[in-house]
């Protein structure tokens, strides 16, 4: 929750957002010190949240599968599949079916994958796909908070082919998308392909395609232009110092 954007704002408001006992000083509520933060681990950036791609279990490279939404999906396992491969976004739970499988090519199973801090990212989607095989997945997200984002691109390795994993990227602001970072192969090191200086309700959409063998390309929607994120400043009509009015912590939180 969050202080209201108008109206009066009382001294239990205030307790009660930033888990304040006792009495209340003025100079506790400036921005940056004992109680009113100026960045947060952020987990409600993404307001919703749209797929297209592949249906149900469908096999990529060797015994990696691609499930689409990893939060929601319910069906079968592939057979023998010892990775899922999909999107997870928001620092949501996934879904129970990969308990005891391993996540988009790492060493993390689904029932500790967020349970044990891996989720820093606002939205992170990997694909794979074996020789015979083209692959196009597309999530479209939609800002629940205004911030500056990063789209990061890469392959996961030189031995499978990486110029066979695309990654491209479209924005809409009001006025419908538009192509802001074309379909193109990804290197290996994971590198900014976009800045999404977003508004709330801004939409950005990211396809992943892998013609061939590629055994994973991937993205992240980040706080960080460098690597996995999802710290965001808050609280910026705060001041951090001088003179403090209760109307200055309208839309504050902890």
């Amino acid at each position: 929750m969050t202080l209201q954007s108008s109206g009066a704002i009382s001294m239990n408001d205030m307790r009660t957002e930033f888990g304040i006992s006792g009495a209340i000083s003025m100079s506790d509520l400036y921005r940056g010190g004992s109680e009113v933060p100026n960045e947060k681990e952020v987990t409600d950036a993404i307001s919703s949240i749209s797929y297209s791609g592949v249906s149900g279990a469908t096999l990529g490279y060797s015994q990696r599968y691609m499930y689409g939404n990893l939060h929601t999906y319910s069906g079968g396992l592939g057979a023998g599949g010892l990775w899922a491969y999909g999107f997870m976004y928001n620092n949501l739970a996934l879904s129970s079916v990969f308990n005891s499988i391993n996540i988009n090519n790492g060493s993390v199973t689904g029932s500790n994958y967020v349970s044990g801090g891996h989720a820093d990212h606002i939205l992170f989607h990997m694909g794979t796909s074996a020789s015979s095989q083209t692959v196009t997945e597309t999530v479209t997200a939609t800002m629940g908070r205004a911030g500056t984002y990063y789209v990061l691109g890469a392959t996961g390795g030189t031995t499978y082919a990486p110029q066979n994993g695309h990654v491209g990227i479209e924005v809409d602001t009001g006025s419908g998308f538009s192509t802001v970072y074309t379909l193109a192969p990804q290197t290996t090191t994971l590198t900014s392909r976009y800045t999404f200086n977003a508004s709330v309700g801004d939409k950005i959409r990211i396809t992943l395609k892998g013609f061939r063998e590629e055994i994973s390309r991937y993205y992240y929607l980040s706080t960080s232009s460098s690597a996995a994120d999802k710290t965001l400043s808050v609280n910026t009509n705060v001041p951090a110092s001088g003179p403090i009015d209760f109307a200055d912590l309208y839309g504050a939180e902890a």
